[in-house]
């Protein structure tokens, strides 16, 4: 395929010529050059980094098994262009001529690469069928190499990352939509699919959160999906509540009973933090992280109780829960302003609480010791 169907876009920066079409993976293959920093010869010119092995072949492996397809447009540029390869049929519509050019890789360097890993793999007859497969390029025409190096370094340091609470979505959405999702992600982030559920489930059953939790395109909600999904991995980690729990949906029921119970103590107050998310950070990332940390060292103290088995489900009750928290939320803590606070008053935002000091993941963790300690020497008392 040496000459392709292109559509022209806007000059970039007033005089580069940019064109959007589609080739084969053969061409790609065949006519790519990387230019890699060489640290020994700095002179060269070279700009991209090195390639990672691990990346190509990983890539390289779903592109096998998967039949995975790759949507993001890779971007070359064709130096030494003579407008003479370019014909404008109409509009922004024109014809390029590819065949006498290299194409020098400014982004998609370990997708090229994926590319001719998978080429290297497949017998004759397959690899004949994959090299016609047709893939977006965005072509830069007649860009000279310090230009092109500027575009590379504007690519990887202005690109913006997806936020996690998009990909947790996305995640969940592909879960939902495909049953066979699941078997195609690694194991170590299954946690997220069952955390997904839950966190959904909770969200529209729970009288503490329902729609308290923020979905990316939504502007309501306290925290964000993935903060409060994230705060379930060390439960779904846990032998009990990941893998005895009978799923998603028992698992949700636990952690709504266990909510329940921290507003059934806080009504027995002057202000309970769950009426007020401005006001108190109970429900956000920190509280949600310190009280899903409680549940498993309550659970315990429930086991050894005799309240948590299978003819006593104490965990599906929200009285039984708060008969353990009621323990350690009696915490006393100085404020921002240097005074004693307990109760819902620790949980205050700004200096007139005290949860905001343990805003870190060492602070979390330092509070989750706290509050074991105090519910562990209020044994028996």
């Amino acid at each position: 395929m040496s000459k392709i169907s292109v559509v022209l876009g806007d000059k970039l920066f007033g005089k580069y010529d940019v064109a959007q079409g589609y080739i084969t993976i053969g061409d790609l293959v065949s006519k790519k050059e990387v230019d890699t920093y060489d640290p020994e010869d700095r002179d060269s010119g070279g700009y991209q980094r090195m390639v990672s092995r691990q990346r190509v072949k990983a890539l390289a492996k779903r592109l096998l098994e998967d039949d995975l397809y790759v949507p993001t447009s890779i971007l070359v540029n064709i130096r030494k262009f003579s407008n003479s390869s370019l014909k404008t049929i109409k509009g922004n519509n024109a014809e390029l001529d590819i065949s006498k050019y290299k194409l020098h890789v400014v982004d998609g360097q370990h997708r090229t690469g994926a590319y001719e890993e998978v080429l290297e793999n497949l017998d004759e007859d397959e690899r004949a069928v994959f090299k016609e497969k047709l893939i977006s390029i965005v072509f830069l025409l007649g860009v000279d190499q310090n230009a092109e190096r500027e575009f590379f370094h504007d690519v990887n340091s202005n690109a913006k990352s997806i936020p996690l609470a998009y990909i947790q979505e996305l995640m969940s959405r592909m879960n939902l939509e495909n049953p066979a999702y699941r078997d195609s992600i690694p194991e170590k982030d299954k946690w997220k699919l069952d955390g997904n559920e839950i966190m959904e489930i909770v969200n529209t059953k729970s009288g503490v959160w329902k729609n308290k939790i923020k979905f990316p395109t939504s502007k309501v909600g306290i925290i964000p999906n993935s903060g409060f999904v994230n705060t379930l991995k060390p439960l779904l980690n846990d032998k009990w509540f990941g893998n005895m729990l009978s799923g998603p949906e028992e698992q949700a029921e636990v952690l709504m009973a266990f909510w329940e119970g921290l507003n059934l103590h806080f009504d027995k107050g002057e202000e309970n933090p769950f009426d007020d998310s401005k006001t108190f950070s109970i429900q956000k990332r920190i509280g949600a992280a310190v009280l899903h940390g409680m549940l498993l060292p309550i659970k315990e103290y429930m086991n050894e109780d005799g309240l948590a088995n299978v003819n006593h489900k104490g965990y599906l009750d929200p009285k039984t829960w708060e008969n353990y928290q009621a323990r350690f939320l009696t915490h006393e803590d100085y404020n921002g302003n240097n005074l004693q606070v307990t109760g819902s008053a620790f949980w205050k935002t700004g200096k007139e609480g005290a949860i905001g000091k343990y805003s870190s993941g060492a602070g979390t963790k330092d509070l989750i010791w706290k509050f074991e300690n105090r519910l562990k020497s209020s044994r028996g008392s």
